[in-house]
C-alpha cells in the first residue's frame, strides 16, 4: 500500500512540476516546491477518501 503511495506521488509531483513551468512559465524551484505540496495533498486526500469509503462499504 505505501509503495502505491510513493508511485502515485513520484507521478503527480512530476506532472504538476511540468504544468507549473509550461502552463505557467515558473523557475523550476518554485514549480518544484508547488508540486511536493500538491502532490502530498493529492495523495493525502486519496488516502483519506479510500479509507472513508473502506468503512462505509464494510458498514462500520
Amino acid at each position: 500500500m505505501t509503495k502505491q503511495y510513493i508511485i502515485m506521488f513520484i507521478i503527480y509531483t512530476a506532472i504538476m512540476a511540468g504544468v507549473y513551468m509550461v502552463i505557467f512559465n515558473q523557475q523550476f524551484s518554485v514549480a518544484f516546491i508547488k508540486s511536493v505540496i500538491a502532490g502530498i495533498l493529492f495523495v493525502g486526500l486519496y488516502h483519506l477518501l479510500v479509507r472513508w469509503l473502506g468503512k462505509r462499504k464494510t458498514g462500520e
